[in-house]
């Protein structure tokens, strides 16, 4: 679920990949690539997407404008909802969601109107999630 980090050989695998870089350069200039946070202005969330978005634009063909939009409630499934239902489906919208609430639609959460698992599995995945260390890689 998370999709904002970039290793070594997530970046060569991207390369290998048959990619037309100029016709997605092409697609994301000038474009705004607006990351929508499940959580109130301020908090944890929201200032790592606001350091990704200062910095995510570099490294995506077109160099696009990274935008960020609290969507805050319900432990994120307004955003959550709003994202799979109505946000762009182009790439230029992600979502920085409660990692946990996958959990709400298992439980079969009536406010759930999106389906992780099938939007997950796709290639264009729009998901973004903040992922806590286990225990033994946790600082003090």
């Amino acid at each position: 679920m998370l999709a904002g980090a970039t290793t070594p050989a997530l970046a060569a695998e991207r390369r290998s990949a048959n990619i037309d870089e100029r016709a997605v350069a092409d697609f994301y200039r000038g474009k705004v690539v607006r990351i929508v946070v499940g959580f109130p202005p301020g908090g944890g969330a929201d200032v790592y997407s606001r350091v990704l978005a200062r910095h995510l634009g570099r490294f995506i063909p077109g160099n696009p404008t990274l935008a960020v939009t609290n969507m805050p409630g319900a432990g994120s499934i307004i955003a959550g909802n709003h994202i799979f239902n109505a946000g762009a489906k182009d790439g230029t919208e992600i979502g920085m969601l409660n990692g946990a609430v996958i959990l709400e639609q298992l439980f079969g959460n009536p406010g759930v109107h999106f389906d992780m698992a099938r939007n997950h599995g796709e290639s264009n995945s729009r998901w973004l999630s903040q992922r806590n260390p286990s225990p033994d890689r946790q600082r003090s």
